[in-house]
């Protein structure tokens, strides 16, 4: 059983809604913008080359992670052959772009488990699920790659995450809905950066409040 969402209307799917709508922030800008040496919050995004063509025509990646974590294409989720390939995807986008090593990777989708070693061979086949799901889709540049090494070019993607970090280092109040892939315990301590960070701005906006008062 499941609902039409169109045919209701639900405070979450408008959010959610809005989140897909909203024009992605322009690659080059989105990099020039933060200055990632003054703050150890935001210093998770390494150097990177911009490699993909972004006409118009081409369909743009959304991320999704303040809720359970979704990746859109076109305002069409992205559909994969196995369940932990978007677990996997997961964590390339919690690194910010940051190359990770499959048993980093394994680290976090296992992370119950002690001997995680046995599932090389099926980290492998996420990965080439992974990459072949976005090559059908002409969008395979997004990842950057060295030997048993993934990551994310992050100025070919668009993500909430991401436009919270831009919206913080503005020094403007950004949203934040209270939630963080929360399907995935290895996200914690990125969900408790935000909240510091949703915490500080708080701070901010009580003491210029004391001070007009």
């Amino acid at each position: 059983m499941s609902i039409n969402t169109s045919a209701v209307y639900c405070d979450y799917y408008d959010y959610l809604n809005g989140l897909l709508k909203a024009p992605a922030p322009d690659p080059e800008s989105y990099m020039q913008e933060f200055d990632w040496s003054d703050d150890p919050f935001l210093t998770r995004l390494p150097p990177h080359t911009v490699i993909a063509n972004n006409s118009s025509d081409t369909p743009r990646v959304r991320f999704i992670t303040f809720s359970n974590f979704g990746v859109y294409v076109s305002e069409k989720p992205v559909r994969f052959k196995y369940k932990k390939t978007l677990e996997m995807l997961a964590v390339l986008v919690d690194r910010m772009g940051r190359l990770c090593s499959l048993s980093e990777i394994m680290e976090c989708l296992w992370q119950e488990e002690s001997n995680k070693i046995h599932h090389s061979s099926y980290v492998r086949h996420l990965k080439s699920d992974l990459l072949n799901t976005f090559d059908a889709l002409g969008l395979g540049g997004i990842f950057r790659q060295k030997k048993n090494m993934l990551g994310i070019h992050i100025s070919e993607v668009s993500c909430d995450y991401y436009d919270y970090l831009l919206t913080l280092k503005r020094g403007e109040k950004p949203f934040w809905p209270g939630e963080y892939m929360s399907e995935y315990s290895w996200a914690e301590p990125t969900l408790a950066r935000i909240v510091k960070a949703n915490d500080r701005e708080k701070e901010a906006l009580k003491g210029e409040s004391d001070r007009e008062a």
